[in-house]
């Protein structure tokens, strides 16, 4: 009998669960900054895991980048922080976030980001990826001048420039990375970001902002630091993900409105996500034309992997308001007895949790090649995206 009243209880638990979740799919609320402080505090905080954001003490509600807007819809939670959509203009973007840089340099300042960085920094692939950059923009430009590199790290890409002709300089915020950078290539690189670098204005022909804005706390300020330090038609070129790409758009879909699982946002490290509209949009408005945007595809293995993680994520968030409801109804059982079954309970856990994410995994493979069989780069629909902007 008390097996039975057990699994009622459980399969009550679920009901309740799911029918909360779709409760809160079909509403997604309109938000506003003035009152989300009081009324949706709870509903972030609570999902909120322990991890690399911990150091995230001091946090708020931030407006709008683009368009400055603070009303936004509620979208997924990804390594327990909330996503939210901008009302106005549809930027993605993370809400609460820290209020300084201190935090958000941190996660690229410690020792194993920075070894990593050092350690693939002339490989095969980061210098096939280089030229294939310098290709699109120098399409774009009359002669090779000066070049600014933002968030340069090791120096892959300054080596490849520096090859075909141009004066390479670059900054990052990693110490590490700047030391090697410059130790063991010879570069002209320096511990900065584009709002406090001592750089002269008017001093570049092109600057690049590789797969960095999307980290930025502030990426409006930093692009209109940039503006400062280009000469008149100067180039702008940006990569980051493209939230409006295929893949992004139909797993959202799929799984982010269903199961809350959502493989494209990746915090903590990326506070933003940028679609070619949103991020044309912001460049305009600081003074920047586009003269041209590509697209391509991020890459199967990374999808499935973002796609696989953020769906166990989404499960365990749910299977964990049962496993403590059951933990503390074996705390006033009889010990006895419940102690056995409790180690018994766990291994068949621990076991189904493997085959449970075998399966996912299998699932997310599957759906990944149907995905990935859409030729994104020709449609321009990538989930990857090169921004060429010039100076007007």
């Amino acid at each position: 009998m008390g097996a039975i009243l057990a699994d009622i209880r459980v399969r009550s638990s679920r009901q309740v669960i799911h029918a909360i979740d779709s409760a809160v799919l079909r509403s997604r609320p309109t938000i506003s900054n003035e009152h989300t402080m009081h009324q949706s505090a709870n509903h972030v905080f609570t999902l909120k895991q322990p991890g690399p954001m911990d150091s995230y003490v001091d946090e708020e509600h931030p407006t709008c980048a683009v368009c400055g807007a603070n009303t936004y819809a509620p979208l997924v939670v990804r390594n327990g922080h909330q996503l939210v959509r901008c009302r106005r203009c549809s930027l993605v973007y993370v809400s609460p976030r820290p209020r300084t840089r201190a935090a958000i340099d941190a996660l690229y300042t410690n020792e194993a980001y920075s070894a990593g960085q050092v350690s693939h920094a002339l490989t095969t692939s980061r210098m096939r990826e280089a030229h294939w950059r310098l290709n699109k923009l120098e399409r774009h430009v009359a002669h090779r001048g000066r070049l600014l590199d933002v968030g340069c790290s090791a120096g892959s890409f300054l080596v490849a420039a520096r090859e075909r002709g141009w004066q390479v300089r670059g900054i990052d915020v990693s110490p590490a990375a700047v030391e090697h950078a410059s130790a063991a290539h010879g570069l002209d690189v320096s511990v900065a970001t584009l709002e406090d670098s001592e750089l002269a204005e008017r001093s570049f022909d092109v600057i690049t902002v590789f797969e960095c804005i999307e980290h930025m706390l502030e990426p409006r300020t930093a692009m209109h630091a940039a503006a400062s330090l280009l000469c008149d038609r100067g180039l702008l070129v940006i990569t980051t993900p493209n939230v409006d790409g295929f893949v992004p758009r139909v797993t959202y879909w799929l799984l982010g409105r269903t199961l809350g699982a959502w493989e494209h946002p990746t915090p903590p490290h990326h506070l933003y996500q940028f679609s070619k509209r949103t991020l044309s949009t912001m460049l305009n408005d600081l003074g920047f034309e586009i003269d041209a945007c590509h697209t391509r595809p991020m890459g199967l293995r990374y999808t499935v992997k973002q796609m696989e993680d953020a769906i166990v994520e989404a499960i365990s968030r749910r299977v964990r308001p049962l496993r403590a409801a059951t933990e503390r109804n074996e705390a006033v059982a009889e010990s006895s007895a419940i102690e056995s079954r409790r180690s018994i309970a766990k291994a068949i856990a621990s076991r189904v949790r493997k085959v449970a994410r075998a399966g996912v995994g299998a699932a997310c493979w599957l759906l990944g090649l149907m995905l990935y069989a859409v030729p994104v780069t020709k449609l321009g629909v990538g989930d990857s995206m090169l921004v060429i902007a010039r100076k007007t």
